[in-house]
């Protein structure tokens, strides 16, 4: 990205200028940074998608989390270590899939109940939920599931074991959906349900050989981050393949990823930006990130003249936020964009900023900050200090932190006080809606 250190003063050129100038006038030096720079976003990009294990701090950290292996995984005590050592490793409700197209086939009346009671439920007003469920029969599954969950986010004591019962009921009765939730609440672990990683994975497994599609992806992702009791991508393959056979754009993009490094599978280019493309098709940001980049990257090489394909689907990711997609967009815009006449450097600065309001990114914060430090519009000396602060994050940027300790000088003890406040006061925005574990590090 632009400009990774300031402009020094006096008659002396800092490095950023040097930079600029030969890439400039130097058409080998521009061709093999702008061969080198592409690369360098496709490799962490695929090498993010494999942080936690395999293949979203987004969202996403600067720092890649250790890579776990087969020797980490040894016994179901060896998976709760690491459950507790980083929660990223578990499974989440909210890769089950689960929203009111599942009361689709139940007949009516029913199906209206269900979907109000769904619609209150996740709107937060569980007792809403709970109402509206109080004149149905007590022994159908899917009331079951909806009343269990509800029943769950009640404060009183003992509700969360009391929505348990429920939702062991529904199982009971085959319901799929609450069989997988059940699973994830055993191994993830909450007051009222035993904290079980067998019976968990059991009930996951169980779900998925029924058919569940959103199981069947997560059990995938247990045997890639490898809380379902061994790292095996091979497995993961297939589960994987199951789900995105029936048009699961996440399971897709995780077997995309399998095919692009040939874990689990024969390394197979074409098949990964297949079924990349699908993922993307149907929307999944990560997916439409990679196939953008890909193109980009041939643009990049001098393979392809137009860049509009790249373009159309890194914007496509980037109205979703996400931060890959966002600093790929600013650097062509920014850097790569003369060959097409597209240069626009407040249009490249502008997906940087839209990247750090919208995700706190400290890798979009960093290029955010060099490129006000550099001089693109006016000098705000607080501003240029606070997306230092944010590209350090998590304490490991040396650069950011240096820089820091030079502007320091120029603001006041209230100055930085304020800059500290301001800090606490903005909300961490949501990284991924991807599983936690697969987090995307750009």
């Amino acid at each position: 990205m632009a400009g990774q250190s300031h402009i020094l003063q006096g008659e002396r050129k800092g490095a950023f200028r040097l930079f600029l100038d030969l890439y400039a006038t130097n058409a080998t030096f521009r061709g093999f940074c702008e061969f080198a720079v592409i690369g360098a976003i496709v490799l962490l990009f695929i090498h993010g998608l494999q942080s936690f294990a395999t293949i979203g701090n987004s969202a996403l950290t600067a720092v890649s989390p250790p890579k776990l292996s087969d020797q980490d995984i040894k016994t179901q005590g060896d998976i709760a270590k690491l459950g507790r050592r980083d929660s990223a490793l578990t499974p989440q409700l909210g890769d089950l899939g689960l929203d009111e197209r599942y009361f689709a086939g139940d007949p009516e009346p029913q199906r209206t109940m269900l979907t109000e009671a769904w619609r209150a439920y996740r709107s937060k007003n569980s007792r809403k939920a709970l109402e509206l469920l109080e004149a149905a029969g007590s022994d159908d599954p899917h009331v079951l599931l909806v009343r269990g969950l509800a029943t769950m986010a009640q404060p009183q004591n003992g509700a969360l074991r009391s929505g348990v019962l429920y939702l062991e009921q529904a199982a009971g009765k085959a319901d799929l959906k609450s069989m997988a939730v059940l699973g994830v609440l055993h191994i993830i672990g909450v007051p009222g349900i035993q904290h079980d990683l067998e019976k968990g994975q059991k009930l996951i497994l169980n779900a998925a050989a029924k058919g569940d599609v959103e199981s069947s992806r997560v059990a995938g992702q247990g045997y890639l981050s490898g809380w379902m009791g061994s790292i095996d991508p091979g497995r993961a393959a297939k589960y994987f393949r199951f789900a995105a056979d029936r048009d699961d754009a996440k399971a897709a993009f995780y077997l995309a990823e399998l095919y692009f490094t040939g874990r689990g599978v024969a390394k197979d280019n074409l098949e990964a930006d297949r079924l990349a493309e699908k993922s993307a098709s149907q929307g999944n940001r990560y997916a439409l990130t990679f196939v953008g980049v890909r193109r980009m990257q041939a643009y990049f090489q001098g393979i392809s003249d137009d860049p509009s394909s790249a373009l159309k689907w890194l914007e496509h990711a980037a109205e979703q936020n996400e931060p890959t997609a966002l600093l790929t967009l600013s650097m062509y815009y920014m850097e790569f964009a003369a060959r097409s006449g597209q240069t626009d450097i407040a249009k490249g600065v502008g997906f940087l900023k839209q990247c750090v309001e919208r995700t706190e990114n400290p890798a979009c914060a960093m290029s955010y900050a060099a490129t006000l430090d550099n001089g693109f519009g006016r000098r705000d000396v607080k501003q240029i200090y606070a997306m230092y602060q944010l590209a350090n994050r998590d304490g490991r940027n040396d650069k950011a932190r240096a820089r820091m300790a030079e502007l320091s000088k120029e603001l006041s003890n209230a100055e930085l006080l304020q800059i500290q406040l301001d800090a606490r006061k903005r909300p961490m925005q949501p990284s991924s809606d991807l599983p936690r574990f697969s987090r995307v590090k750009p």
